[in-house]
């Protein structure tokens, strides 16, 4: 399915056009133009040159005066960014002043297979993002950006979205001034993708006018089998302010099928109408009832990657076990099974947090070298929440290489083991654990990037480990859930810092005993600090009616031999 360009924006942006869709008779003048034929070593993709250019950008512009970080050659193109480092190029100071600072920004951009499906418009100063880019098959798209706000000093940053994982190329580059009269459709067309036969999409878009006569009006018309809207004219006046006017659009296939439409504004200041183009696909959805049901359909482990094309509806309710920022990943679990979400698009509820029941879970299913990927391709609905799920226990010797283990994407627990490693947890980092005397190579994975245990010591006692299994590099291995939520947990931690906390479930308050000075923090479910405070030694009381019913969890530090203990906590 092709993906809409879009750009999400507010405050300036007035307009955002795909393709190659031009406004007749515009007037306008070219501020900028690059086109990158200087950088000739590579080409667009894993051919892409090594050398980072952007300390001498200006002997291969057209115009001086761009800055860049992590700029590469790639055959007419430049690739901007690393796998682990976002970069940025920027253009030199242009005067965007004429035509009340209305101006366009064309270019043509894709991504690096597999990253990041947006990148950052940033003018002076304030941020959009443009989304859709393809991270398939290097293929370039066309951007047509109408913009205002601009200065007498304005400069363009185009960098990477997200923590990583942010590279993009860039060509063909085209600053213009413009007062022509326009109508801005935001986003420019409208994808549906995949909707079930039988129900209805709705999505909204954004619509802005720039030169419009004050008093007049805009018509709007929808054509297409399956699409639909109630708005059937749009006042200027309305259309000309910052935020515009939203209109929603709805799909609602009846069959089988490729779906296409248009969405038409006519007005008497346009040349031409305004269109957006609609599509979308019908589908059949095969529900399934359970994550069982749904693993047993999966693609098989060929070694590599396998694309499953089946959308698939899992009816009955999982629950989160772990959830990390990085690709909107998430672990659920039922009673029958557990796999992991990998959303990398944010297609579910940014909202869905640790605990929460969900059901509806519509997507479908890759083979990523052994581990099953669920892949969303709708969202899903929150059930329940503050749910707990009892982790399997095993040995560090079933973190096999099998990559149709059982315990693959479940909560699971490791009892009685040590690390060989000093120092502190780094991220991406492999750990060999100890267990009855016996060593098993590289079975922690320290994925979980935004963890709190990142940058502490490594314990140099023996500890238990609660995490999720997850199948990478041709092994099982656990990656440990955040300390706050019973990650990393001892015995001995506890004999260091408590001897006993009560009544628990907690009403109003509970009682801490503790032989030396603690710090202690709350954390919710979700992992977020609550509250951070520090006790000297003795019988201390902790109010607790300032939190809502449910379950939290405490890390307790010992402040004199700085060891931790993590502990559950009940709210009635």
């Amino acid at each position: 399915m092709k993906k809409n360009y879009t750009l999400c924006s507010i405050g300036i942006l007035l307009l955002f056009l795909l393709g190659t869709i031009k406004i007749s008779n515009a007037q306008e003048t070219i501020v900028l133009s690059e086109n990158f034929n200087n950088f000739t070593a590579g080409s667009i993709g894993s051919g892409a040159g090594t050398t980072d250019f952007s300390g001498g950008l200006d002997t291969l512009m057209q115009t001086t005066g761009w800055t860049g970080y992590k700029v590469y050659s790639a055959g007419g193109a430049v690739k901007i960014g690393t796998g682990s480092a976002l970069g940025y190029l920027q253009t030199p100071v242009i005067d965007l002043s004429a035509n009340g600072g209305n101006f366009i920004v064309r270019f043509q951009s894709c991504a690096w297979s597999s990253d990041s499906t947006r990148l950052k418009v940033i003018v002076n100063g304030t941020t959009f993002y443009a989304t859709g880019l393809n991270n398939s098959n290097y293929t370039l798209g066309d951007y047509e950006l109408f913009l205002t706000g601009g200065t007498a000093t304005t400069t363009i940053k185009f960098e990477g979205a997200g923590a990583n994982k942010g590279r993009f190329f860039l060509e063909n580059l085209q600053i213009a001034s413009s007062n022509s009269p326009t109508i801005s459709l935001i986003p420019t067309n409208l994808n549906f993708d995949e909707v079930e036969v039988g129900t209805t999409k709705t999505l909204p878009m954004n619509v802005k006018g720039v030169n419009l006569t004050a008093g007049g009006h805009v018509s709007v018309a929808v054509s297409g089998n399956g699409f639909s809207t109630p708005t059937t004219t749009f006042d200027n006046n309305d259309l000309m302010t910052s935020t515009g006017v939203f209109i929603s659009v709805s799909f609602n296939p009846t069959a089988v099928d490729d779906y296409t439409g248009t969405i038409t504004f006519t007005s008497t200041d346009l040349t031409t109408p305004r269109v957006g183009n609609l599509t979308g696909s019908g589908i059949n959805v095969v529900s399934v009832a359970d994550i069982a049901a749904l693993r047993a359909v999966a693609p098989p482990f060929t070694g590599g990657i396998n694309y499953g094309d089946v959308v698939y509806k899992v009816t009955g309710e999982a629950v989160v076990t772990f959830k990390m920022a990085y690709k909107n990943q998430k672990f659920i679990q039922d009673a029958s099974g557990a796999v992991l979400i990998y959303d990398q698009d944010g297609i579910l509820n940014s909202g869905i947090e640790n605990g929460d029941g969900i059901t509806n879970v519509t997507g479908t299913l890759t083979n990523y070298y052994g581990m099953i990927e669920f892949v969303p391709t709708a969202d899903c609905s929150v059930t329940s929440y503050n749910n707990s799920v009892t982790p399997l226990v095993i040995n560090a010797a079933d973190l096999d290489s099998n990559a149709n283990n059982a315990i693959q994407a479940k909560l699971i627990k490791l009892e009685g083991v040590t690390f060989t490693a000093t120092g502190q947890f780094a991220t991406a980092t492999y750990y060999d654990l100890v267990q009855n005397g016996t060593t098993y190579s590289a079975v922690v994975h320290a994925n979980n990037f935004d963890a709190d245990y990142i940058g502490e010591d490594i314990p140099d006692y023996t500890v238990d480990l609660l995490g999720v299994c997850s199948f990478t590099y041709s092994k099982n291995r656990i990656i440990i859930l955040d300390r706050a939520n019973s990650g990393i947990t001892s015995i001995q931690d506890y004999d260091n810092v408590v001897n006993n906390i009560y009544p628990n479930p907690a009403d109003n308050y509970c009682i801490v005993e503790n032989e030396a000075p603690i710090q202690m923090a709350v954390y919710s479910v979700t992992g977020k600090l609550l509250s951070l405070e520090n006790y000297a030694p003795g019988r201390n009381i902790i109010a607790t009616n300032n939190l809502a019913s449910g379950l939290y969890f405490l890390k307790i530090t010992n402040l004199d031999t700085k060891k931790v203990h993590t502990s559950k906590l009940l709210v009635k």
